[in-house]
């Protein structure tokens, strides 16, 4: 994406700098998605949680339809330690079989871990999320809340957005939601408390327990 600031006289004129700019890109064939007031000074996590359920959803009935196949088994929304990003993932039982087959891992450590996933970093459905996360961290934007606030804020609302998809059922209900793992990653960072309870049936979270205390002990003998 692209910012730019200029100087107005006036509300009426920048507004109506605004509308010209519109009228120009939609004729260069972009569409306006989403026209609302913005307040640099203010985070609106609940409206973050929205789009990013929304942009969640899409990405995962997109994934469906466009690979009708495949039993999908994981799904994830996962950011960075500064969130600047978001982004989804996913994977299925076909490409977790292949994984653990190819390169020699547990069912586990592909299962849990979005890096091995299939369908990595697939950004494009949370396009309007992601801008959204991006206007705060513009250069001379005055927003109140301190870094880690913020952080906190934009991982929970991330995660409230999953929970909303599964309280709808949208990943999986019934017995078949305990062969399916929902996750929030944060790259390069430690697991966030709670997340993996939150989003997981009893059954996955059992299967996630072992599979973090194997890790822990692999860590800590090396």
């Amino acid at each position: 994406g692209e910012a730019r600031k200029e100087t107005f006289s006036s509300e009426d004129e920048a507004r109506a700098r605004f509308e010209a700019l519109v009228e120009q890109w939609t004729a260069d064939g972009l569409r306006l998605a989403r026209r609302e007031p913005f307040d640099p000074e203010v985070v609106d996590f609940h409206a973050m949680e929205l789009e990013m359920a929304e942009g969640a959803e899409l990405a995962l009935r997109q994934l469906r339809s466009d690979h009708p196949d495949q039993s999908f088994n994981a799904f994830a929304l996962f950011s960075d330690s500064d969130a600047m990003t978001i982004c989804a993932a996913a994977n299925t039982r076909a490409a977790l079989a292949e994984t653990v087959a190819a390169a020699g891992l547990r069912e586990e450590d592909v299962l849990f871990s979005c890096a091995e996933w299939a369908f990595e970093k697939w950004s494009e459905p949370l396009d309007i999320a992601y801008r959204r996360l991006l206007a705060f961290h513009r250069d001379g934007v005055p927003c109140r809340l301190d870094g880690e606030s913020f952080r906190h804020g934009v991982f929970e609302a991330a995660i409230r957005a999953l929970e909303r998809l599964d309280r709808q059922g949208l990943f999986a209900t019934g017995p078949e939601r305990d062969e399916l793992v929902v996750r929030f990653e944060v790259m390069d960072h430690p697991e966030i408390d709670g997340a993996m309870r939150r989003l997981s049936s009893d059954a996955v979270f059992a299967k996630y327990e072992a599979f973090a205390r194997a890790l822990e002990r692999c860590m800590s003998d090396r």
